[in-house]
């Protein structure tokens, strides 16, 4: 756990230089190209266009690290390799080189606005009230221990599904595994559901449930008198408010991407 918290410390610390990477590294090759120019220095101009596709990948791993991925920054070093790819000359490399810098560093600014989880934008409005909170402080001492990367999975997948993106959120959690069986479990469940709901499938005779020693980590008691339509509802609603207490629980940071989605999961606590 310890090695955990320093990893996270570390990272929060580099981050801010490697967004300021991203505008050096652009605007710095244009410089050189313009050096190149103005010198009438013989060497490839495409040696200054490799400062665009080291600031692409940059914020393309920036916005990889993220639980929400956005993907025009994702594939941004595509349209740099093509750039580089391509045979020009030294006045329009230079025009070009400038208006991708300005782009990667409005992709930058945009990314860090409705994507980055930086802490000055946690704080604020990170609470919870009523059976929701209840039940995320309840399983939280259960779901301690879980590893930054599930928590960012969980929050994922329970986005995409509130937000009715199905068919993204089976992708994001097939075949996911964790070390707690019930959230393995989960997240299985909320894959068979979301597959059922993309395909609108009606209910199959057999379906995922969840194991008799799980019921510490489920929010909604199943009725002993319930149908199966009853307790099939009833898993999935478990299974995302598994999923969204081990995302609010997990480092802290996820949280300001579930506040769209806190009206979701009270619904689903608080309707059964």
């Amino acid at each position: 756990m310890n090695e955990t918290k320093s990893l996270e410390k570390h990272g929060d610390h580099i981050t801010p230089w490697m967004e300021l990477a991203v505008p050096l590294f652009s605007f710095g090759g244009a410089a050189l190209a313009i050096i190149f120019w103005k010198f009438n220095l013989l060497l490839d101009v495409r040696i200054s266009i490799l400062g665009c596709v080291v600031a692409s990948c940059i914020l393309a791993y920036l916005a990889w690290k993220q639980p929400r991925k956005d993907i025009v920054a994702l594939s941004t070093p595509i349209y740099s390799l093509v750039f580089l790819a391509s045979p020009l000359d030294i006045l329009p490399a230079i025009i070009l080189e400038l208006l991708y810098a300005v782009s990667l560093t409005m992709l930058l600014v945009r990314f860090k606005h409705r994507f980055s989880t930086r802490e000055s934008h946690v704080g604020r409005d990170n609470t919870l009230a009523g059976s929701l909170q209840t039940y995320v402080e309840r399983t939280q001492g259960m779901l301690t221990g879980t590893l930054p990367d599930t928590a960012n999975q969980a929050t994922d997948v329970f986005i995409k599904f509130a937000e009715g993106e199905y068919k993204e959120a089976v992708l994001s959690a097939k075949a996911i595994t964790t070390d707690n069986a019930a959230l393995t479990r989960a997240f299985s469940i909320v894959a068979e559901h979301a597959t059922l709901l993309d395909q609108s499938l009606p209910r199959p005779n057999t379906y995922k449930t969840f194991l008799p020693g799980d019921a510490d980590f489920l929010a909604i008691p199943l009725p002993p008198d319930a149908g199966d339509e009853t307790n099939f509802d009833i898993t999935l609603d478990n299974a995302l408010l598994l999923l969204f207490s081990a995302a609010w629980n997990g480092s802290g940071k996820d949280r300001v991407y579930l506040q769209p989605v806190l009206s979701f999961a009270h619904r689903l606590i608080e309707s059964d």
